[in-house]
């Protein structure tokens, strides 16, 4: 065996001078350490006060502990022998009530640093002589404890050798040293909050170099939930809190703050379906949704008040934990914001007495080009036939005659019009388009516009403290080089944050944070966002050419026109999509600086006072400069020429570029003063309450404007006329036109003002009742309900079974039942109480501005309310192979903001008004369960979610009842269903004569599609369910083998059902290029007999508007959304470290987007969006020092 790597130091009976010398040199030092930390104990100005009559031991440590910095280390086993403490203190320092309270106990206890370690009397002569008795059989050893979870070293545990009695407590790197006999010994080692840990090992040399503890059980019960207003012991809460906690936050690798809740919170869920590509968007709900004209997003609190900025600028790695709030005892505390849940995000902070550790994570995300052959799309020789049967039918007859407006049309049109015409034969005309046969554009936007994202992140923090001041500050750069090329995001946060006591009763703090982001968008844009003359571009265009040489395509002029008009008097007309890329700039530069002051004052130890104030201020600045050689300017100059004028002469757009300007400032200021009370009451009980008041203004302005003539070189710029008209060259956009002109103002201020309590009793640990009120006030609302004094409220209470004398279950450890009830509340910024004006268009004849009401007085006007009913249930088992809980919600939502219809003599056909309601029911289940824990350890979340909504009421009601019943999948409020539901048309096949589709009127089979549209009932739809998934959440699991750690994250979405989005409509198709339904156009009906086996309909020309909207909103293109996704895979090594100045050392590698394991649909489609986000890998470390 090493001796090095055991760090052992034998003692033999042939010890020389020299190390008996040593050993008593150590004694002495150990004693000159005994008693500077005496004296350092005697000068701590911590005090504390006790009032206890015949109160055990544990209690009067828990009231040192919470009134100073001071932490107990000891058994509990060995505290069940203490006597009784009846003790009467007030502000004594804790060197003296640690004497009293330990006088006449059968202990021993030591104080190192703010450690208290307690070991039995007898045993502590042992102890005392340990170091300096050492005998021939005894061996001195050095060894470390870390958590089995993270690694990171454990400071303050304690450690006793059992058959000596032998104690020592770990130092900040989770080193100890301590004597035990050469010939054996079990070590006994016990953490707050850790399974307690006992190793017996003969000889001692055998015993690990490292040990590992476990979280136990009763940690995950004593972690304490954070509602932006105070930190509550779970154990204690009634309500319904889910913890995210900073293991779990970073077992994903991204920049963006909330996309690390996906798949890891029971109850919450990314609506993925409105967002396409790689942009998995932030629509968020919680528990489902609270209303329906308003924001269904949950309120994101940022360190105890609400966020108003970018979510963007928050730095992932200054995030400590988030805790989420989803019923009404855990979120009414927030009143009328906190409808649709609460997120709580908490940065990380400095401690006291913590010597400076230093963290650095750094990773690199590489992403793969989309998959642009994800969804069938029209090949070029498949399109090439169909522009050419369009063409024999005189499609195109209309622009090819159009000398108006010369809107561009294909090359292939192009050349069957010249063959037509008899300017080339009918074999160059086929060679020419065969030619053309070969192109693909989606292969020239992979190669040219597409290109590998790049994300880096660099993150460094330095924190640490003294008794009286804890410090953090922490530096934070991400470099995102996107996949579309001419586009990235850089990000530079900066933040600090410091607690001072510079008195015993007070405490003070104060943080600054600021994030400077700059966007570049020069990118040509996305697959399929390009248009020529209004139609999708043709699928055999090109964007260079075999040298990669930029190619012209028409955008909005015919080449025919751009290439002769103007006889040289005009500027370059050409479009070329490559070449833009360098002809502009346009960025957006977003800055948000957050400060935060707060002073804490304790009256008495149980009772405090809090003063807080924040201040966040936010410019997102747009810039978009396009040079003189860019098509808008050439575009614009060339079109504001008059009719055989020069360009650079009589243009009414001046040379040079166009600078395009805008600016958005947002300005929010919070103060809030509150009281804290926290004692214990008699010998049982104890008190938590809280009340307090706070002021709030959300100031947002916004600006843009347009510089015409601008020349970046030195900064100079023309002035234009806005006033009056401009013919157009040859009225190609009509006689006259008025110049673009962009300038706006806004300007929107939002003022809260309100009071709140709340506070629980909790009784003999095993009866807990809570209640909390709020009341708001707000120039949103109207006059009469700002008179009004009727506050949101709640009220909670909690069995703990567990605790009760008669509950002796051998099967659970935990079990605790909770339930609660209150409201909540919801506020449309969009409405106010009183009468509003909106400004429009100047009118040219009186030279003056319109204006127009937007919105009726009312002085009823109030907030949304949520009424939430939650029951609960926390358990575990003996053994903590299961633990978990269970919750079922209901949640009926009222006065919610909508429109009715109104008398048109009051000059308004419908009002916005409280008026609608909805009601959602659901059950959360988190269940977490230990599988195999041996070597290789397995561990399993299992989260599932079930919601599902029902309009109860609503009043406006559409004029069209295919309006009325038909959804698609976003909100369609009717009353009596969901609000999601998707409804489509019933299909009746296709007829065998003609390829028709026939739907129903009356339930009588027709092919009349306007008849369809305009008189079929609730019956002619087939009602399939809901857009939004019933049952929802995934499974986390986690094997680990010694410092080895994979983690699988299988997520899933249950019960809901989709529109395919890439049917055929013809007639999109003839006249906008749209090519998405190719998979349809070769399945179409083309025969008798073809209806057997596809329900595409055939190609009618000319299209038919409504038949194609019939097919295209049917129940045959609804399918299941149904499926099980392989979300991602988090791999991790930590390398084991015996450096005093590392402390750890993690490797991990990244996963993302892995793919679908299952779907429900047969059409090949992911349901949750429109192409599949590309799949992703991440490679980082991260470091402590």
């Amino acid at each position: 065996m090493s001796h090095n790597t055991l760090h052992d130091c034998r003692v033999r009976s042939s010890l020389c001078l020299a190390k008996r010398s040593t050993m008593y040199l150590l004694f002495i030092m150990l004693s000159f350490t005994s008693i500077t930390s005496f004296a350092r104990l005697q000068n701590d100005t911590a005090r504390v006060s006790l009032f206890l009559e015949n109160q055990p031991l544990k209690t009067a440590l828990g009231e040192i502990s919470q009134q100073t910095d001071y932490r107990f280390i000891y058994d509990d086993d060995l505290l069940k022998t203490s006597r009784p403490i009846t003790i009467r203190i007030k502000a004594v320092p804790v060197i003296d009530a640690l004497s009293q309270i330990f006088k006449n106990q059968p202990f021993y206890y030591r104080v190192m640093a703010k450690n208290v370690v307690i070991t039995p009397s007898k045993k502590a002569n042992a102890q005392a002589q340990d170091i300096w008795n050492v005998t021939a059989n005894d061996t001195i050893i050095i060894r470390k404890v870390i958590s089995a979870s993270n690694k990171m070293p454990l400071a303050g545990a304690s450690v006793i050798v059992k058959e000596t009695g032998a104690t020592a407590v770990t130092d900040h790197a989770g080193n100890f040293r301590i004597t035990v006999p050469q010939t054996g010994a079990t070590i006994m080692i016990s953490f707050v909050g850790y399974h307690a840990l006992q190793q017996s090992l003969s000889p001692a040399s055998e015993l690990p170099s490292t040990f590992e503890m476990k979280s136990s059980i009763q940690e995950m019960q004593m972690v304490t939930v954070n509602t932006g207003y105070q930190n509550i012991p779970k154990e204690r809460a009634t309500g319904s809190f889910e913890i995210v906690d900073n293991k779990l936050f970073n077992r994903t690798v991204t920049t963006n703050v909330l996309e690390r809740l996906d798949g890891v919170v029971p109850g919450l869920i990314f609506n993925r379906s409105i967002v396409t590509g790689n942009n998995r968007g932030t629509d968020i709900n919680i528990r489902g949704i609270s209303s329906i004209n308003t924001s269904t997003q949950p309120l994101i609190v940022l360190d105890n008040f609400p966020y108003t900025g970018d979510l963007s600028t928050i730095n992932p790695n200054d995030v400590q934990d988030i805790t989420v709030l989803k019923d009404a005892a855990a979120a009414s505390i927030w009143g009328a914001k906190a409808g649709n849940g609460v997120i709580v995000i908490t940065t990380k902070s400095g401690r006291y007495n913590q010597k400076m550790t230093v963290n650095i994570n750094n990773n690199v995300t590489i992403v793969n080009k989309p998959d642009l052959y994800y969804i069938p799309r029209f090949t070029s020789s498949a399109f090439i036939d169909l522009e050419t049967f369009l063409f024999k039918n005189g499609a195109f007859n209309s622009d090819l005659n159009n000398t108006t407006t010369f809107v561009p049309y294909s090359p292939v049109v192009d050349i069957l019009n010249k063959r037509r015409l008899g300017q080339i034969s009918e074999s160059d005309s086929a060679t020419q388009i065969d030619a053309l046969r070969g192109n693909d554009i989606r292969k020239d936007f992979l190669k040219y516009v597409y290109r590998k994202a790049i994300y880096q992140q660099y993150a460094v923090s330095v924190s640490g403290g003294t008794s009286n001041i804890s410090y953090l500050f922490s530096v934070g750069y991400d470099k995102n080089i996107t996949t579309l090329v001419g586009n990235r995001q850089d990000r530079l946060s900066v933040r600090s944050q410091a607690n001072i006591k510079p008195l015993r009763n007070l405490s003070l703090q104060v943080g600054l944070g600021y994030t400077h982001s700059e966007s570049i968008n020069n990118s040509i844009g996305e697959f399929g966002s390009f248009y020529t003359g209004g139609k999708s571009l043709y699928p055999y265009a090109r964007l260079a050419d075999d040298q990669g040489n930029s190619m012209a395509i028409d955008k909005d002029y015919t080449y025919h026109f751009t290439d002769t008009v103007g006889s040289g008097k005009l500027l370059n007309w050409k479009y070329r999509p490559l070449d833009e890329r360098n002809y502009s700039d346009k960025t957006t530069n977003l800055k948000n600086l957050l400060i935060q002051l707060a002073a804490n004052y304790s009256i008495t130890p149980s009772f405090t006072a809090d003063l807080k104030y924040q201040f966040e201020m936010q410019d997102n600045i747009g810039r978009n400069y396009y040079n003189e050689q860019s098509y808008n300017v050439r575009n614009l100059i060339n079109l504001f020429t008059p009719t055989g004028g020069s360009a650079s002469v009589n243009s009414g757009i001046p040379n040079g570029g166009i600078l395009d300007l805008s600016n958005i400032n947002l300005a929010t200021q919070n103060l809030r003063g509150q009281l804290n009370f926290n004692k214990q009451v008699r010998k049982k009980g104890f008190l938590t309450a809280i009340a307090g008041g706070e002021i709030r203004q959300s100031h947002v302005t916004s600006n843009s404007g347009r510089t015409y003539g601008y020349n970046a070189d030195v900064i100079s710029f023309r002035n234009v006329n806005y006033a009056t008209p401009y013919p157009t060259y040859l009225g190609i956009q009509g006689n006259s036109l008025f110049i673009p002109n962009t300038i706006f103002f806004s300007d929107n201020l939002d003022r809260f003002v309100s009071l709140y309590a709340n506070a629980a009793f909790d009784y003999d640990k095993k009866y807990i009742i809570s209640a909390s009120a709020r009341r708001d006030a707000s120039n949103l609302f109207g006059v009469a309900t700002n008179n009004k004094w009727k506050p949101l409220w709640s009220v909670g209470a909690a069995w703990n079974l567990t605790n009760e004398e008669f509950f002796h279950n051998p099967v659970f450890s935990l079990l605790k039942i909770r339930a609660t009830y209150g409201y909540s509340g919801n506020v449309n910024n969009t409405v106010t109480g009183v009468l509003t004006i909106q400004s429009g268009v100047l009118n040219t004849f009186t030279n003056t501005t319109t204006y127009s009401v937007k919105q009726a007085p009312n002085p009823n006007l109030r907030w949304e309310k949520v009424a939430t009913t939650n029951i609960g249930i926390d358990f575990a088992t003996r053994n903590t192979k299961f633990a978990g809980s269970i919750e079922f919600y209901s949640k009926k939502s009222t006065d919610l903001i909508s429109p009715v219809p109104t008398d048109i003599t009051s000059g308004y056909t419908t009002l916005t008004v409280n008026s609608a309601n909805l009601q959602v029911k659901g059950v959360d289940l988190n269940l977490k369960t230990i599988n195999v824990d041996k070597a290789v350890k397995w561990q399993t979340n299992w989260l599932f979610s079930y919601n599902t909504y029902k309009l109860t009421k609503y009043l406006y009601k559409r004029s069209s009842l295919a309006g009325l019943y038909l959804g698609i999948g976003l909100m369609n409020p009717i009353e009596g269903q969901n609000p999601y539901q998707i409804g489509a048309w019933k299909w009746g096949g296709l007829d065998h004569n003609t390829g028709d589709p026939i739907g129903f009127v009356d339930g009588k089979a027709t092919k009349n599609y306007d008849s369809i549209y305009n008189y079929a009932g609730k019956n002619d739809i087939s009602f399939h369910g809901s857009a939004r998934p019933l049952y929802f959440g995934s499974f986390i699991n986690t094997v680990s083998w010694k410092n080895l750690s994979v983690s699988l994250n299988i997520t899933y979405r249950l019960k809901y059902y989709f529109l395919k989005n890439n049917s055929i409509q013809y007639n999109a198709l003839f006249t906008g290029y749209a090519q998405n339904g190719y998979g349809d156009y070769v399945n179409r009906w083309q025969k008798p007999g073809d209806e057997l086996h596809t329900n595409v309909p055939s190609m009618v020309y000319p299209a038919i508007a409504n038949r194609d909207n019939f097919y295209y909103n049917s129940e045959v293109n609804v399918f299941k959304g149904d499926n099980i996704r392989l979300q991602d895979i988090n791999l991790s090594y930590g390398l084991n470290t015996h450096s005093e100045w590392l402390k750890s050392l993690n490797l991990y590698l990244y996963l993302n987007n892995v793919g679908i394991l299952w779907k429900a649909n047969k059409a090949g489609l992911d349901p949750d969006y429109g192409v599949p986000p590309p799949k992703s890998i991440a490679i980082g470390l991260k470091a402590t020092f």
